[in-house]
């Protein structure tokens, strides 16, 4: 998390919005990560991006969905 901290930081801005879409296996594994809603910003939306790949979803069924983010400073 400290690299979209760290981006949005370096942004010079203090909030930002976006979504993920993610596409996940039955066992939680994140597969597929694409940007449903940017951000505004490359660096911020990448660190988003890298971030995913590397969270692990609650185990059930396959599936894809979007996760929605909303990042301030204050």
């Amino acid at each position: 998390m400290g690299s979209l901290v760290r981006a949005l930081m370096q942004s010079g801005a203090t909030t930002a919005d976006m979504s993920l879409r993610l596409a996940f296996t039955a066992d939680g594994s994140v597969t597929t990560v694409s940007i449903a809603k940017s951000s505004r910003n490359r660096d911020l939306d990448r660190a988003a991006q890298s971030w995913a790949r590397g969270i692990k979803m609650c185990p059930g069924m396959a599936g894809e969905g979007i996760l929605p983010f909303s990042f301030s400073t204050n």
